[in-house]
């Protein structure tokens, strides 16, 4: 086996196995028997939003598209505690939490609690800027198992630039330290794009996690949000390959379409999903399609209308949102020219089919 194939496997161990969490670690057991010798499609992720106050202004920011009227009625925790359940019940084993800026929102604690951190894997993303070492401490004492960074260049002023304020790549920084120091696995989320992927900073900071043996996840930019309809952002065939490339010599970086199960490609709706503030579900968090509400419905049934929209009850060889030129232009499109978002599915049912068949 390789050196890189070793320190892949290292990785992985690392930041997936938890024996401090023994029920966590049977439910992942079962998991796996039901992936690889049932054969099962497994749900097993889901995002999950829970407020889109934020204290940047980021070049990208796709949470703002997603913000309902002040009178639109948000999940309560009790809400929270009813998902969580029927998500365990349908195999769920990672929760990841996120924002806006998820220290924001006072009660992200006591939410977190209710999805069972003792049986699940438990991440928190953030950017970094508010994060102290009270903060860190109560996170681990609450069973929180990774801290997702978002640091999208070794370069401050290039970072800075992008999330729209200065000083902010010094604290996600210090907050990357502060939190390795303290024993909590750090993972960065580095968006890439058309216009940063061939940057020094962006190469730069992919050597640094490779240093330092921090697992690196990098999000292809995607025409959502503050990129809404923009496709120059996306990445050329070229830009593909030259990140396949580095990819291949740095076995801390990865993308979500290596995070399946037993399948390699989109595993949005398949094995993973998000659900917005206000219940909506979504198939991945730069799809605003919402096939249900938990609110309303439960989230077994929500899930089941995914699956049997053909653009997302398989696994596609490349992100829809990012790659897949063909749903972006019939489907993901639909999407550019609302302000109210997301769209119901009952939109874009028939033509999803159509893109499928060709």
């Amino acid at each position: 086996m390789s050196k890189n194939a070793l320190l892949r496997a290292y990785v992985y161990y690392k930041y997936g196995v938890h024996f401090h969490k023994p029920v966590f670690m049977w439910r992942l057991l079962k998991t796996y028997l039901k992936a690889y010798i049932l054969k099962q499609i497994p749900l097993k992720y889901i995002d999950v939003a829970l407020d889109y106050r934020c204290n940047l202004n980021c070049a990208h920011c796709f949470d703002m598209s997603l913000i309902k009227p002040g009178r639109a009625r948000r999940m309560k925790v009790e809400d929270y505690k009813r998902v969580a359940r029927e998500a365990m019940d349908l195999g769920v084993i990672d929760f990841s939490f996120q924002g806006g800026e998820i220290f924001l929102l006072p009660e992200y604690e006591e939410i977190i609690k209710v999805f069972q951190p003792q049986k699940n894997l438990i991440s928190v993303t953030t950017n970094g800027t508010l994060l102290n070492l009270e903060m860190i401490k109560r996170l681990k004492k609450i069973g929180v198992d990774h801290l997702n960074i978002s640091i999208d260049s070794m370069f401050p002023q290039e970072h800075d630039a992008f999330r729209g304020a200065p000083g902010v790549h010094q604290k996600a920084m210090n907050a990357l330290k502060m939190a390795l120091d303290n024993g909590m696995n750090v993972t960065i989320n580095a968006t890439v794009s058309h216009q940063t992927i061939h940057t020094d900073g962006f190469l730069e900071l992919m050597e640094f996690a490779q240093r330092h043996r921090i697992f690196i996840n990098t999000i292809f930019a995607v025409p959502a949000g503050n990129w809404q309809g923009n496709t120059d952002v996306l990445l050329t065939r070229d830009d593909v390959a030259y990140y396949n490339l580095i990819k291949a010599q740095n076995p801390f970086m990865n993308r979500d379409l290596n995070m399946n199960m037993r399948n390699y490609g989109c595993g949005c709706a398949k094995q993973q999903l998000y659900i917005t503030p206000y219940g909506d579900v979504i198939p991945c968090p730069f799809i605003y399609i919402s096939f249900g509400n938990v609110l309303q419905e439960s989230l077994n049934e929500i899930r089941e209308k995914m699956l049997r929209v053909n653009c997302f009850n398989h696994y596609h060889p490349v992100c829809l949102a990012a790659e897949d030129k063909d749903f972006i232009g019939s489907v993901l499109s639909k999407t550019f020219i609302r302000t109210m978002l997301p769209i119901d599915y009952s939109e874009i049912d028939e033509i999803a089919r159509e893109v499928n068949r060709k």
